[in-house]
């Protein structure tokens, strides 16, 4: 369990959030806000590695403190959300010294996803049948076998969702990512929140911090590399340059690389698996905007679903995420507006393809 990006030692939980109140935007704060009481809850029941101790978005950049003060002055987000801080109030949320200005998300934190993953398959066991098989391959025939059976699969694969493109070619964008485990020591020890700026820093935990991360979409073996290694620290002594906490920290870090897989938009993808090559032949004058009753019914693969594409949120998304697709195979209520799963429909760069008369890019 937990050996592609899910194996990653803690990693920041926070929203990304714009000064416009875009669709995007809104299903992070929906996310969110589920994610954290979702992990609160588990973590009633369930020990894993989780801190709830807020996250630091810094201004390190004089384009990022604009940003910053645009999406303050428009006054859109609850302040129980995000809230604007000077150098000062940061550097005593923080525990260390701050120059920077910033944003505060109180409810965030950080997670340790491997025990996460541990926890919820255990808590899963406690609730109900589960079995876990690992190592395990499964073909087209024992997929076949399965859509008979009326038995409904998710087919949640990370970086391995292009192996579905012969079934439904959709459009995955993998990039790699590396982190740095850094020795914590009597300095860094005091960070008590989640620092962030073109990287993110996490406190210490089990005598390391999490130094990260790289984006690289040329490369995506999962090899740990000296040189992204270089290119994470770089990142790092430019925005913190000046804070003598971080000055002391140890370069003699090691870490691990995963891939991560998004899509173009960088919305996950979520929902029933659809038969594209039906659906493009289906809306072939989809442009022309005729009414409804002129287009047929589009299918999709029986009993198939696709869960993908959650990039680096997933541990923000995931949770919320998880229960829509839950209520759309059993036809429960959907926790989430149909704006917002537009949004998320697997087929949508399809449709808008179609619309735009363009080619149709996988």
């Amino acid at each position: 369990l937990a050996q592609g990006a899910s194996g990653n030692h803690s990693g920041g939980l926070y929203p990304q959030l714009t000064s416009d109140i875009s669709i995007a935007s809104l299903i992070q704060a929906h996310c969110f806000g589920y994610a954290m009481r979702f992990y609160n809850t588990l973590h009633t029941t369930q020990d894993f590695g989780y801190e709830q101790c807020g996250v630091l978005l810094l201004a390190h950049s004089d384009a990022v403190k604009q940003r910053q003060l645009q999406l303050q002055q428009k006054d859109l987000w609850p302040t129980e959300l995000v809230k604007g801080v000077d150098a000062t109030l940061a550097s005593e949320l923080a525990g260390v010294n701050i120059k920077h200005d910033g944003l505060f998300i109180p409810q965030g934190g950080w997670v340790d996803p491997p025990s996460l993953v541990n926890a919820l398959i255990k808590q899963a066991k406690r609730e109900g049948e589960c079995t876990v098989h690992t190592h395990t391959h499964i073909d087209n025939d024992t997929l076949q076998a399965w859509q008979a059976e009326e038995i409904p699969l998710v087919l949640a694969m990370g970086h391995h969702s292009p192996q579905l493109q012969e079934l439904a070619p959709l459009p995955y964008r993998l990039v790699k990512g590396q982190i740095e485990h850094v020795p914590a020591n009597d300095s860094s020890q005091a960070l008590g929140t989640v620092i962030c700026h073109k990287g993110y820093f996490t406190p210490a935990y089990k005598g390391y911090h999490a130094l990260g991360s790289t984006y690289d979409k040329t490369n995506i073996d999962l090899e740990y590399s000296k040189e992204s290694s270089q290119k994470n620290w770089q990142t790092h002594d430019k925005a913190m340059a000046g804070h003598a906490w971080y000055d002391t920290l140890s370069r003699d870090s090691h870490g691990r690389a995963a891939v991560r897989c998004s899509t173009p938009d960088h919305q996950p993808l979520l929902g029933a698996l659809p038969d594209i090559h039906q659906q493009r032949d289906l809306y072939q004058d989809l442009y022309k905007a005729l009414p409804l009753a002129h287009y047929g019914i589009p299918t999709n693969h029986n009993n198939l679903y696709v869960f993908t594409g959650l990039g680096s949120r997933g541990l923000t998304t995931a949770p919320l995420l998880s229960a829509v697709l839950l209520a759309h195979i059993i036809g429960g209520p959907l926790p989430m507006s149909q704006t917002l799963l537009d949004a998320l429909q697997p087929n949508r760069f399809l449709m808008r393809s179609l619309i735009r008369q363009a080619q149709y890019d996988v």
